[in-house]
């Protein structure tokens, strides 16, 4: 096993990556760090509303039916637990 196999991050970010290339360029070019052209980020939301969009446009089952079905029957039964306790009060 390599040396740089170990650990580490798998690949930087690209905006840091760009950063750091342009930081260590030594061959006497005037770069700034406001020449970077960044990697393109949409507004906060619009990735949500997209995912709200596809999510609803869909009809796959995002959770699986056996662990669905033993949670519903959990919360079932703690339903019916607090009612019988209401009941047996009266």
């Amino acid at each position: 096993m390599d040396v740089s196999e170990e650990k580490g991050p798998q690949r930087l970010r690209p905006r840091l990556k760009l950063l750091l290339a342009t930081l260590l360029d030594n061959n006497g070019s005037n770069k700034t760090c406001s020449s970077i052209k960044r990697p393109h980020r949409y507004r906060p939301g619009i990735v949500a509303l997209r995912e709200i969009r596809r999510y609803q446009k869909s009809t796959e089952l995002l959770i699986r039916k056996a662990p669905f079905q033993r949670l519903v029957r959990e919360v079932l039964e703690v339903h019916l637990e607090k009612k019988e306790n209401v009941l047996d009060l009266r």
